[in-house]
């Protein structure tokens, strides 16, 4: 007999499974129809183990790349500031570490932004970051980006709905429709009973 936690796992597992199915079902049938799917989870959902693994795989050395790139720009801010401290106080040697130390922060938060401004849905990432670094209203008392705020003050900088074109042909080449009668008419002008 199953105890209560285990009962709830099962329950938990069977709920994700069966959003994951959903997600699969939504992804085949969109790109069965030759459309994009819905989400990038459905569209992975969708692929089969090999190709599976073989994303998983990237990604995760990606993520580790980056990891591993920030840690060592923050150690080597620390050692900057470090070494800075034991120089004497106004210093060209002093100022230029400080200037340095201070350089590769400015350019750690700049990549932390892009990162997540990216996933929170801004198109222009670089006018964005010009925003926050002018308006200090954007960031909280830790020196974070606070993304609502910035989507409230700032809106065209995220990605809207996309819109379909006007549904008349030319519309996709920024053409009006010129040809406003319908088949019949022309049929009818043609065999010289035209509508008048």
């Amino acid at each position: 007999m199953p105890t209560p936690e285990e009962q709830q796992k099962a329950e938990e597992q069977k709920t994700a499974d069966e959003k994951a199915a959903a997600d699969k079902a939504a992804a085949d049938q969109a790109t069965a129809g030759g459309e994009t799917p819905p989400t990038f989870d459905a569209w992975f959902e969708a692929q089969d183990e090999t190709t599976k693994g073989l994303i998983t795989g990237h990604t995760k050395g990606l993520k580790s790349a980056l990891d591993s790139e920030r840690g060592m720009h923050s150690d080597l801010e620390k050692q900057l500031r470090e070494a800075a401290s034991k120089l004497e106080e106004g210093s060209e040697a002093r100022t230029a570490l400080e200037e340095q130390a201070a350089t590769l922060a400015a350019d750690s938060d700049r990549a932390d932004f892009y990162e997540t401004a990216h996933a929170e849905g801004i198109t222009n990432l670089r006018l964005a970051w010009l925003a926050v670094g002018e308006d200090n209203s954007l960031r909280d008392r830790r020196g974070n980006v606070n993304f609502e705020t910035l989507k409230e003050k700032y809106p065209e900088l995220f990605a809207g709905e996309a819109k379909p074109p006007p549904g008349h042909p030319g519309a996709g080449a920024g053409a009006q429709d010129k040809q406003a009668g319908i088949m019949n008419d022309y049929i009818l002008e043609a065999a010289g009973r035209g509508r008048r």
